[in-house]
């Protein structure tokens, strides 16, 4: 049994937290892109990133952390990329959910709307383009704020198998 702690800085919607911390989970199974993402991204000041290596860490992550954002692989072993957001979009449909995807083409982008992603983000393209991506979902939701009440019960008795959201 694992005991996780939180303390009132980590249960505050971002608005509210001194200093403003942006808490975002990473997902991809790929070791090397996850790495030089989480680092792109905590280039940013007041940006956290924690990691998720699959579909099932995913959705275990966002539960847990309730992070203010989410970007996500889209090829990876288990679920795919549309599968999580749709999991997590179902109890959480504020959250912003960033693709980051080689299939970044116009049929991705809109197939992505429909699953609850808010944009996609040709991984080609990462640099600047998904930072700027980034910051411009958290300013967002920093001004509608997300209801973190309604957070994600999951059951993770059960480790070969996703868990369920429910």
């Amino acid at each position: 049994t694992e005991i996780y702690t939180l303390s009132l800085h980590d249960a505050l919607p971002i608005w509210q937290r001194y200093p403003p911390m942006a808490r975002i989970l990473l997902v991809d199974h790929n070791p090397q892109i996850r790495s030089m993402t989480k680092k792109l991204i905590e280039t940013r000041e007041g940006w956290m990133v924690t990691e998720a290596i699959d579909s099932y860490d995913a959705i275990v992550q966002a539960a847990k952390l309730k992070p203010d954002l989410i970007v996500l692989d889209f090829a990876m072993p288990g679920l795919n990329g549309f599968q999580i957001a749709e999991k997590v979009s179902a109890h959480v449909p504020t959250l912003p959910i960033i693709l980051y995807t080689f299939y970044g083409f116009n049929a991705m982008n809109v197939e992505a709307k429909k699953h609850g992603i808010a944009d996609v983000v040709d991984k080609a393209d990462l640099g600047e383009h998904l930072l700027e991506t980034i910051e411009g979902h958290l300013k967002k939701a920093a001004t509608s704020p997300t209801d973190i009440s309604a957070a994600p019960v999951i059951d993770v008795s059960d480790k070969d198998e996703p868990p369920q959201v429910t």
